[in-house]
């Protein structure tokens, strides 16, 4: 009888455990999500604004085809990563966020492939 109270005391806390690190990285990529949420300004072209809403769109308006914007869902499904799914296109770039400084890489690269700032 007590070695099978052991056990269950085993499995509930080996159970406990696994909530409690699921708990955390959903609470982790929830948080890197809504650090996004919000307005952005390209710092090299004036006119070309990323905004990402908190219920998982983005608008693109950019500027560098003046007959272009795109409309889409946005996720970041790992650290560092950001996914962009649109009709008929689907990206993804590694990011950083330096305060009000969003920069986006090519996947794979250690150069800057756009610099956004957070507008007011």
């Amino acid at each position: 009888m007590e070695k099978n109270t052991r056990i269950v005391k085993i499995i509930i806390l080996v159970g406990v455990t696994v909530l409690v690190i699921l708990g955390v990285v959903k609470l982790m990529k929830t948080s890197n999500t809504n650090t996004l949420v919000g307005t952005w300004s390209c710092t090299t072209d004036d006119e070309w604004i990323l905004t990402f809403n908190a219920d998982g769109t983005f608008y693109d308006s950019d500027s560098h085809y003046l007959y272009y914007t795109s409309t889409g869902n946005w996720d970041i499904p790992s650290d560092g990563i950001l996914h962009f799914a649109c009709v008929g296109d689907s990206d993804t770039y590694e990011y950083e966020l330096k305060g009000n400084t969003l920069i986006i890489y090519e996947t794979l690269s250690v150069n800057p492939f756009y610099s956004f700032q957070r507008s007011k």
